[in-house]
């Protein structure tokens, strides 16, 4: 056994150095674009900084059909085709055509890796994250849009979000895309239903059909069910946003893409708070700076847009005084910042081969042939075959499930430790709890809460550009979040252990996390314990540059997605969401990007329409009339807001009761934790105490 282990072990090592290699020396060109491709001229109608989810969707729309012209800079390079590969995504793990974050330590979560973190994969490339993601495609649910409505972004209710979903979309599945009120065939993006499936794959949709749940299409008008995966693949290819919505028209005159092109800043007149442009490093690391005529549009992400305004002067005033950054707007950015968080680890085990193997179906030349023809393992997302949407008894909206669920045909160890285990960084004591999987045929169900309310912060390190930013994700610092997580766990239980799983030979794997043995094996504080030690983040990171109103404290751009204060200056991408939507988020960042990309022509027809002069004007007088459009934030009614919940919260205190003390000592905890985030900033402390009072109530 030790042999096999070694040379299968091997083997996969052997594969993912030369997956690096390719990644490193660029030996192919999958988008069609040169690394090497610096912008051809000094102004731009629009700069778009990230071409990501939503970046490269933008870059396409705004292009199309005008004679405006649209730089969009990537920081990363045209990827390589290597990417195109389904099942190989977790090569492309800390490789070049990753960012390699590194959130800060933490108390409350991610205990059996190195370092108590949680490692956060970011994909940098043309592409960006839809180029090394599982690649599924879930909306969400319609309640989360709704949500958003409610909070006053009435812009992006579901009524007004699904044609955008649709926009984008080209469903392959016949069964799935006859339903023409929720699907679509005309989009740029394929939508596939994974064809290859193992028999433990196909058995989670029985077992969910056992424990009474539907089998349906999550896409569609319901959400809670079972079902297999849609992908954003075809022929069983990847499919990126870089490959469906720039490669197509990479060609275009209007339009400029340049990869290697590092955003250093968003270029600012400090007088009247305009917009002018950006600073980049090219790829030979020579700054330059490029003038946007309209808009500066971010679409780097969570972590990048956040950090970007920060360099920039938008920010928490303490934060940007730390650094010596001139302050130009004090908006809570970096705030809010919040995802999915899981359990790892529920894991049955086989005593013949029914599940995904790394090594039986990777090493196989077999399994290389039968992908030529789109078919096979290697068309396999690395294992994930199952996705279920589910309810706790507590649940008080049946309609919009509190717990997801996804099914991974592998355990911890059925790679021999080669990926899963050096990937995350997995501590020896959790690995030797998992080592007699050693290359077994496994399933792993891993529960997460859709909706967490446990929130952490991005801030700088300094106020060079080129240092990362400093993550405090406070994963699972909110007890109700934990709470659920263990019912999810005993929900993953009752999947694993039907009888459609029983009669294929499952058995569950009955060791425990043995840092966790002072609780009852498997019981509900069992769960919590082992939550906090293998923690799995589901990559799918929102919030930090807040959508809402001008009134809401937290807010840093209103339902245009225009950032108060700064005219000219949008961010479009996973940071503005509210609230993290339920599932996987590429799809509702593709949705936001086609949703601004009507937002922007909208805004900049009126201009046309009143006789207001074109893209090369440079008439004063128009510009400060369309600046005086861009919205500020009502300072005025926060802090009446503000001071009204004070006011409530001193009669709550007077009143006692048992919940109120209940209430109060969630809300010491969470003081306790944001205390230790940044020293000295008195006025972000109170301003965070003062979010968190809201949400305990």
């Amino acid at each position: 056994m030790s042999i096999i282990t070694t040379l299968s072990s091997g083997g996969l090592a052997l594969l993912a150095g030369i997956f690096s290699l390719f990644a490193s020396l660029d030996f192919d060109d999958p988008v069609g674009i040169r690394n090497n491709n610096p912008p051809r001229q000094g102004e731009y109608d629009y700069i778009i900084v990230g071409a990501g989810a939503s970046g490269a969707v933008l870059a396409n729309r705004l292009s199309e059909g005008s004679e405006d012209t649209v730089l969009l800079l990537e920081a990363g390079s045209d990827g390589t085709m290597l990417g195109n590969i389904p099942t190989l995504q977790f090569l492309m793990y800390d490789s070049p055509l990753d960012w390699q974050y590194k959130p800060e330590p933490q108390a409350f979560s991610c205990q059996a890796y190195e370092g108590q973190i949680c490692k956060w994969i970011r994909g940098k490339m043309l592409g960006g994250s839809t180029g090394l993601n599982g690649g599924l495609y879930v909306r969400g649910n319609k309640k989360d849009y709704d949500n958003w409505a409610e909070l006053g972004n009435t812009e992006w209710s579901w009524e007004k979000v699904l044609p955008y979903f649709k926009k984008s979309e080209q469903n392959l599945d016949p069964d799935i895309s006859q339903d023409a009120v929720f699907h679509s065939t005309d989009g740029p993006m394929p939508v596939s239903t994974i064809a290859w499936r193992t028999e433990a794959g196909k058995t989670f949709v029985k077992a969910g059909e056992e424990l009474g749940y539907k089998v349906r299409d999550i896409n569609g008008d319901e959400q809670v069910g079972f079902t297999f995966p849609q992908t954003t693949t075809k022929d069983g290819r990847r499919v990126t946003t870089a490959t469906a919505f720039l490669q197509p028209i990479r060609n275009r005159e209007n339009l400029h893409i340049s990869p290697n092109s590092r955003v250093t800043k968003v270029v600012i007149t400090p007088t009247t708070k305009t917009t002018r442009g950006v600073t980049y490093r090219d790829f030979r690391g020579q700054e330059h700076m490029v003038v946007a005529r309209k808009e500066v549009i971010l679409s780097a992400g969570t972590i990048g847009s956040a950090q970007l305004l920060m360099l920039s002067g938008i920010g928490p005033d303490m934060e940007l005084m730390e650094h010596q950054i001139p302050i130009l707007a004090d908006l809570p950015v970096g705030k809010n910042l919040h995802g999915h968080t899981g359990i790892f680890g529920i894991t049955w085990a086989f005593s013949r081969a029914v599940s995904f193997s790394p090594v039986r179906h990777m090493l196989n030349p077999f399994s290389a042939v039968t992908y030529l023809w789109g078919q096979g393992p290697f068309t396999s997302n690395s294992g994930f075959e199952g996705i279920a949407f589910m309810n706790t008894k507590e649940n008080p909206d049946k309609e919009w499930p509190d717990i997801g669920m996804t099914e991974l045909s592998v355990s911890l160890a059925s790679d021999g430790g080669v990926g899963l285990r050096r990937l995350w960084g997995v501590n020896d004591e959790t690995w030797n709890a998992y080592r007699t999987l050693l290359l077994r045929d496994a399933i792993t169900i891993m529960p997460y809460v859709p909706r967490p309310k446990s929130r952490g912060r991005i801030t700088l390190k300094s106020s060079n550009p080129l240092d990362p930013p400093v993550i405090k994700t406070n994963a699972l610092t909110h007890p109700d979040d934990l709470e659920l997580l263990a019912k999810g766990a005993e929900l993953a239980l009752m999947i694993g252990n039907t009888n459609a799983y029983k009669e294929l030979g499952a058995r569950h794997f009955p060791a425990t996390l043995p840092v966790c043995n002072h609780h009852t094996p498997f019981s509900k504080e069992y769960w919590k314990c082992h939550a906090a030690q293998l923690t799995f983040n589901l990559y799918h990171d929102v919030g930090t540059v807040k959508m809402g109103p001008p009134d809401d404290p937290e807010s840093v751009v209103d339902q245009e997605l225009r950032v108060y204060g700064i005219p000219r200056l949008r961010v479009v991408d996973a940071s503005i969401m509210p609230q993290i939507t339920t599932g996987n988020t590429a799809a509702p960042c593709m949705m936001i990007a086609e949703r601004a990309a009507d937002l922007i022509k909208r805004y900049w027809a009126s201009d046309r329409e009143a006789g207001w002069p074109g893209k090369n004007s440079t008439s004063r007088s128009s510009t400060v009339e369309r600046e005086l459009e861009w919205p500020t934030k009502n300072f005025t009614a926060i802090a009446i807001a503000m001071e009204k919940a004070k006011e409530v919260e001193a009669e709550a205190e007077e009143d006692g009761g048992s919940d109120s003390t209940k209430d109060n000592e969630t809300e010491k905890e969470n003081e306790g934790t944001e205390e230790t985030e940044k020293k000295g900033a008195e006025t972000d402390k109170k301003e965070t105490g003062d979010q968190k009072k809201e949400s305990s109530r």
